[in-house]
This record gives C-alpha cells, sequence and structure tokens, in this order.
C-alpha cells in the first residue's frame, strides 16, 4: 500500500511538471541555497564581475592641483614634482593632504595573485594592485562569478579585492541590499560585499567618512 501511494504521488507531481512544460522555473530573482556545494551554479550572473582580464591604458587625468599654502601637508604642489615612478600625479585634497602616487601595474602579470585594477587608487586614478581576493577570473570560481568587492569603508576606498560567489551567498547585486537588517538611516548606502568573517557574500552598509 505504501508503494502504490508513492507511486500515484510522483506520477501526480510529473503531470503537473508535464502541463508546466515539463521542468520547474528558477526565481530569476532568488539567490542561491544548495547546501555549500562549491560547484553548484547562482541562480543568476552578477551584474558586475570579470569574464576576461583587462590591461590598463595608463591614461592619467592632467587635471591641475589646487593646493593652498598654508593648508594640508603637501609632500608636492605640481604633477612634474611626482618623478619616482611611472605617470606620476600629484593627488589629493584638503582632507587627506597631497602627495605623489604612480602606476603600479598595467596588468594582473604584474600584481602576483591579485587583480591590477585600473585607476584604482585611493583617492586617485592611478592603477594598482589590489591586496585581497581569492580569484581574478570567472573561470578560477567554478561554476560561480568572480566579482568586485568593497571593503569595511564601502565606497569611500573603492574596489579592494575580488571573490568568487557562493551558493551561502545572501545576495549577488547591491540592489539585493535596500534594506538591511533593521533598515537603514537616510544617506547610507547599502550594497553587496564579500565578508571573509562568514565566507560568502553578504549586505553591508557600512562606510568611512572624511
Amino acid at each position: 500500500m505504501r508503494n502504490r501511494i508513492g507511486s500515484t504521488l510522483l506520477l501526480v507531481t510529473m503531470g503537473v511538471l508535464a502541463a508546466c512544460g515539463g521542468a520547474l522555473q528558477s526565481d530569476p530573482n532568488a539567490l542561491a541555497i544548495d547546501g555549500g556545494k562549491s560547484d553548484a551554479p547562482t541562480v543568476r550572473v552578477p551584474e558586475h564581475h570579470r569574464a576576461s582580464a583587462t590591461k590598463c591604458d595608463g591614461v592619467r587625468s592632467d587635471w591641475v592641483p589646487n593646493i593652498s599654502d598654508p593648508g594640508p601637508p603637501a609632500s608636492c604642489h605640481t604633477h612634474a614634482e611626482c618623478t619616482q615612478g611611472k605617470n606620476g600625479r600629484c593627488s589629493g585634497n584638503v582632507h587627506d593632504g597631497w602627495r605623489c602616487n604612480y602606476d603600479e601595474c598595467q596588468s594582473d602579470t604584474e600584481c602576483g595573485k591579485h587583480v591590477c585594477e585600473c585607476g584604482g587608487g585611493f583617492r586617485s586614478d592611478n592603477d594598482v594592485c589590489l591586496n585581497e581576493g581569492n580569484c581574478k577570473l570567472d573561470a578560477e570560481c567554478g561554476t560561480q562569478y568572480c566579482s568586485p568587492t568593497l571593503g569595511m569603508c564601502g565606497d569611500y576606498a573603492k574596489t579592494v579585492g575580488y571573490y568568487c560567489h557562493t551558493p551561502k551567498d545572501e545576495c549577488v547585486d547591491d540592489g539585493d541590499c535596500a534594506r538591511v537588517d533593521g533598515g537603514v538611516s537616510v544617506g547610507e548606502r547599502p550594497y553587496c560585499a564579500y565578508d571573509p568573517k562568514v565566507s560568502h557574500w553578504r549586505c553591508s552598509a557600512a562606510q568611512c567618512e572624511g
């Protein structure tokens, strides 16, 4: 009797699937949950991911720094003073002061296991080697994707690294984070970021000021 009931339920289930086209459709807005298999496919493609490496073009801004004296600390006043590296510029602001910075790389090959981020310098447009992350390309993430993430300072400090998405992710894109637990106050910009403490992506509203 038990086998007969099980068979009947199976036939009914198959009939429902057949009536709906023969297969269950994934919710495009759902997140991947499958018990933590690292090779499980994500339900949707992230808005930002790295399918292939990019070579930086080495083009930097020629804006002229407007440095008042006396004013904030300044180790340079013009771009012409920045001659100790490639593509030097005198960059800064009234909060952080002014200093020379240079392009650190043009491609990933110059950054070891991390990504060469074009225009990724802190409060500047110099090309820099990121010092965080566990991937450079989607191909390193199995069936997942390799995406850029902000750090604990949010967009104040730009991208800090690239990490693979995981089946345990609580978000995929910033749009999944319209609110975080308890809501967010006016002015905060919640975003989806990789959290090394839990080894997956989750919503955050952390920001630094300055």
